[in-house]
């Protein structure tokens, strides 16, 4: 009985675990950190919190990204010679082309609707809602909030 509770107990644990937390690793430049832990099914809450969300069909990436949520329902996203500002608040400027050469498309403008998130992070090649292949995040691709590690 003892080994069955031994074996039964963690892998309970982890099913749980798994459940509702997951581990994502940053393979990018654009964040500092590396590894986070990720809490499965909620939405952010304020601009800041990290978040992890499935890429939108674009041809380019696909999988999962982690980024700094820069604007929320309600905010104002302006661009004006390629600088983004969310509320006037710069947020990055969108390169014309990317690293490999690619020209690149300007993301959305205008009033963030309900249930879309601008992301971004602070490094100038982060691939994020400057650019139409990423847009405004929708909250059916957010996977979780996001919590750094390390």
């Amino acid at each position: 009985m003892r080994t069955f509770i031994a074996l039964v107990v963690p892998i309970i644990f982890l099913c749980l675990f798994t459940q509702y937390f997951g581990i994502v690793i940053n393979n990018s430049d654009s964040l500092k950190h590396k590894l986070f832990l990720i809490r499965k099914g909620i939405l952010p809450e304020v601009c800041g919190d990290y978040i992890v969300f499935r890429v939108p069909n674009n041809g380019v990436y696909e999988g999962n990204f982690v980024k700094l949520v820069g604007g929320m329902k309600g905010d104002v996203v302006t661009a004006t010679d390629r600088r983004y500002s969310v509320n006037g608040r710069p947020v990055g400027y969108a390169k014309a082309h990317s690293k490999d050469g690619r020209p690149t498309n300007l993301g959305p403008v205008g009033q963030i609707p309900e249930g879309q998130y601008f992301v971004y992070t602070n490094h100038p090649d982060s691939y994020d809602s400057k650019y139409k292949e990423i847009g405004w995040v929708g909250s059916a691709n957010v996977v979780g909030v996001a919590y750094p590690i390390f």
